[in-house]
């Protein structure tokens, strides 16, 4: 097997056109103190409960279940 070594140095791209090429690939980019994460929809509030439902009282994934179940 082959390993590479490669150094990039991101001064020579534009912020602007970094910030276009993450996008058109489908994610977000927002400054970090912008950011405020958007509503869940109903379906990943249930695959967030159904993953979290076992965990034992207690534990954070309880209190994460416990917490988004009295929404």
């Amino acid at each position: 097997m082959t390993y590479v070594t490669v150094d990039i140095s991101l001064d020579c791209i534009d912020d602007d056109d970094l910030i276009d090429e993450i996008e058109h690939r489908g994610y977000r980019v927002v400054e970090d103190d912008d950011y405020t994460p958007g509503d869940l929809i109903p379906e990943e509030v249930d695959f967030i409960l159904a993953t979290f439902s076992t965990y034992a009282p207690g534990t954070m994934g309880y209190h994460i279940y416990e917490k988004l179940r009295k929404r």
